[in-house]
């Protein structure tokens, strides 16, 4: 009987080392700057686990822990709530987890007007709106400045042709004729065919 009995006690304190052995664990990751919530959250579930199975006097200060941490993931700092929760006393968990919560949003504000702030300074790459223009960008390369034409001269929009061309000769660059029509060109071209 009294083999049995040591065995059991011997039982007893290898499950007590279980849960301070899942206690450094859980604090070694809170404390960890890589630790994933994820990895965290399974740690304080299997520390509340142990807990209950031994019947720890601290079994339901860590399965409050748990339930918590499980239930408020997503808008908590799990890790500073783990940290938090096992250093302090008295109604613990309630404090800690409303510490972690104002963290938290105070986090999530900050960063919300950091990012508007940022987004107020970018132009717009939205192209503006123009009536009667093609949807390009009017603005980039010569390519897109449609409303231009030779050498730089502006065409007006509306009925007609407008005063596009306005028959300039390309060769004297004097109004009112044509190339083909250019008195000075047939009389270059006179006297060449004349001089051979």
């Amino acid at each position: 009987m009294s083999e049995m009995a040591n065995l059991k006690r011997k039982l007893e304190s290898m499950e007590k080392e279980k849960v301070d052995d899942l206690v450094k664990k859980v604090r070694r990751l809170a404390l960890s700057k890589d630790a994933k919530k994820a990895d965290l959250l399974l740690a304080l579930e299997e520390l509340a686990d142990a807990a209950k199975s031994v019947d720890h006097k601290e079994k339901e200060t860590y399965t409050e822990i748990s339930n918590m941490a499980t239930k408020f993931s997503e808008s908590l700092d799990v890790a500073n709530f783990v940290i938090t929760s096992f250093s302090s006393s008295g109604d613990k968990i309630m404090k800690s987890l409303s510490k972690c919560l104002q963290i938290t949003q105070k986090n999530a504000k900050s960063e919300k007007s950091y990012n508007e702030n940022n987004q107020n300074n970018q132009p717009s790459f939205m192209p503006y709106m123009v009536p009667f223009q093609n949807s390009r960008n009017q603005g980039f390369g010569f390519q897109f400045n449609q409303n231009r034409g030779f050498r730089g001269a502006t065409r007006f929009f509306g009925r007609g042709r407008g005063r596009g061309f306005q028959g300039r000769c390309h060769f004297c660059e004097r109004p009112g004729h044509m190339f083909k029509d250019c008195a000075i060109m047939k009389d270059l071209k006179d006297k060449s065919i004349k001089n051979e």
